[in-house]
C-alpha cells in the first residue's frame, strides 16, 4: 500500500499522541539460584534446578511481592522461572500463570550444560552481539524476540501492570532498550538472582546495541 508523505506524518502524529495516553507497568524479576548458577553450569534454555538457597530467595520474594496488585503475570517456561513463579503465584491465586518461550534465556546450543570455563568465547568470530552459537542464537536474536514480545504486551494491555518471571539476558535486553544503553555495556554487570526491576512503558521499545 502507499501512502503519501502527508499521509504519513499524519499516521505518526497520531500513533504518538495514543501513546502519550498509554502508560503500561512493567515489573521485571529473576529467577532464584540454581544447583547450575553455584556450579557455573551454562544453563541457556536448559531448565535448571533451584538450589535450597534459590527455594528459600523465591518464597522471600513472594512474600515481596504478595500485596503488588498485577493485571497480568508470565514467566519463562523454563523450569527455573517456573519454579520460582508458582510461589509468587500462591499470594495471586485469581490470576493465571501464563507460561512463554519468549522470555527464555540466551540460547547458547551447544554449549549448554558444559562448565562456563570450559568454553572459549573467544572462538566465536564477528561481532559481540552477532556471534551466534552453534545451533542456539545470537544476543541480537534475542534482543529482536524480547522487544517483540514487550511491544506486544503494550498493544495488548495498555494501562496494565504486569509481572515477568525471567532470566539475566532478557532483564539486560529490556534495561538496554528502556534505560537506552548499549546492551553489550551490560554484559558484566551482576543480575543478582531474585533481583525486581520496574518500569513504566509509554512507547514501543526498539533493541539498542
Amino acid at each position: 500500500m502507499c501512502i503519501r508523505a502527508d499521509e504519513s506524518k499524519r499516521t505518526k502524529a497520531k500513533d504518538s499522541l495514543r501513546y502519550n495516553f498509554i502508560k503500561m507497568e512493567l515489573v521485571l524479576v529473576r529467577h532464584g539460584q540454581t544447583i547450575e548458577n553455584v556450579s557455573q553450569i551454562i544453563q541457556g534454555n536448559l531448565d535448571g534446578t533451584l538450589s535450597e538457597a534459590g527455594i528459600k530467595q523465591a518464597k522471600e520474594l513472594a512474600k515481596e511481592l504478595k500485596k503488588e496488585k498485577f493485571d497480568q503475570i508470565f514467566s519463562s517456561d523454563l523450569g527455573r522461572c517456573v519454579d520460582t513463579a508458582k510461589f509468587i503465584m500462591k499470594y495471586h491465586r485469581k490470576q493465571d500463570l501464563q507460561l512463554t518461550p519468549a522470555l527464555r534465556e540466551l540460547n547458547f546450543g551447544i554449549h549448554q550444560g558444559k562448565y562456563s570455563r570450559s568454553v572459549d568465547w573467544d572462538s566465536l568470530e564477528g561481532p559481540v552481539l552477532e556471534r551466534k552459537f552453534p545451533e542456539g542464537e545470537s544476543a541480537v536474536e534475542m534482543s529482536a524476540r524480547l522487544i517483540k514480545f514487550i511491544n506486544k504486551l503494550l498493544k495488548d494491555f495498555p494501562e496494565q501492570k504486569i509481572l515477568l518471571v525471567t532470566h539475566g539476558g532478557p532483564i539486560r535486553v529490556i534495561r538496554s532498550a528502556v534505560e537506552n544503553i548499549s546492551l553489550e555495556a551490560l554484559f558484566d554487570e551482576d543480575k543478582p538472582n531474585v533481583s525486581i526491576w520496574n518500569y513504566k512503558i509509554t512507547k514501543p521499545l526498539k533493541v539498542h546495541k
